[in-house]
């Protein structure tokens, strides 16, 4: 995600920052990729730091490699009362 010749160590260029160009062709959730521009722009990370905070995936869902076992294995165990 860097932008035109940018560097991930950079802040988010402004270009990648700005809204849409026009909402009727963009495929994405515009509230959602809003409230991700709004975060950046308070928090101001750099593009590495961002995926860092989102775990590589932009979105802060987590991503996982492996097979059923091995994830379960990882998952944390809830307390139980």
């Amino acid at each position: 995600m860097v932008a035109r010749g940018g560097t991930s160590d950079a802040p988010f260029p402004e270009e990648v920052l700005a809204a849409p160009a026009d909402p009727q062709t963009f495929t994405g959730s515009i509230g959602f990729r809003e409230s991700i521009v709004a975060q950046i722009r308070r928090t101001k990370p750099t593009v590495r730091e961002y995926l860092k905070q989102t775990r590589y995936t932009g979105s802060g869902h987590a991503g996982f490699v492996g097979t059923p076992e091995q994830l379960a294995a990882a998952a944390p165990t809830p307390d139980v009362d």
